[in-house]
């Protein structure tokens, strides 16, 4: 799977849009058709496949069957092998790391895509960063969340400088909330240490071993340069 900002997907393929703006197209709609018979067996390198699973939204080179939901077509031909496509290459989108490091931190703020002419957006930005080993290494772990106002919250897992995923955090369901009260920062940031698939279930545990090993057998001066310098 290849990691990309909209951005950078929309830059790099071109895709179509529609009087209103879409880019999404049917799955057995005309404009389809007419890429197929243009194209003919070159057909799946101008189409993607829109796939949804859970929370998470990614879009296929190609013909996907699996979570298919729409298509979209692109004006520049994707360079994917054959054999790449019929494993399934996909893009996931992720946030921006330089533009998420650079947002306020744990506060009340205005939404940086507030539009123009709408009332004024607020969301709250919530942030955790860890020093973790993983697999043998010390590693910077971030999660960015942003809570806005419909309450709906977004979060994105960065290591070492380089966004992961970004996905909705479905554990909090905002019509719920009679139920769960609060949204809980604190648990998210708990859920994805233990559970994400970046991660690993055993990072937290090989953390804190390091940790106590460390101070059993070096000066916690040397330790605290240790950590600073980013040494693994």
């Amino acid at each position: 799977m290849i990691r990309m900002t909209w951005k950078q997907f929309e830059d790099k393929y071109q895709f179509e849009t529609d009087e209103n703006g879409s880019d999404l197209v049917e799955i057995d709609s005309d404009r389809v058709k007419e890429i197929e018979a243009k194209h003919g067996d070159n057909a799946w390198r101008y189409i993607w496949t829109v796939c949804s699973e859970g929370s998470d939204e990614y879009f296929v080179a190609g013909y996907a069957v699996v979570n298919r939901m729409d298509y979209m077509i692109a004006t520049v031909p994707n360079d994917f092998s054959a054999e790449k496509c019929e494993m399934g290459e996909s893009v996931e989108i992720v946030e921006d790391y330089d533009e998420l490091s650079q947002r306020p931190k744990n506060e009340l703020a205005i939404n940086p895509k507030q539009i123009e002419g709408s009332p004024q957006l607020n969301t709250y930005l919530h942030y955790a960063k860890y020093d973790l080993w993983i697999k043998g290494e010390l590693k910077i772990v971030e999660i960015f969340a942003e809570q806005n106002i419909d309450d709906y919250v977004w979060f994105s897992l960065a290591i070492d400088g380089e966004v992961m995923e970004t996905s909705e955090y479905s554990d909090w369901n905002p019509e719920e909330e009679d139920e769960k009260g609060e949204f809980d920062f604190d648990e998210l940031v708990k859920t994805e240490l233990m559970g994400n698939r970046y991660l690993g279930r055993d990072c937290i545990v090989e953390t804190f071993m390091k940790t106590r090993k460390w101070e059993r057998h070096l000066p916690s001066e040397l330790i605290e340069d240790y950590i600073t310098e980013g040494k693994a």
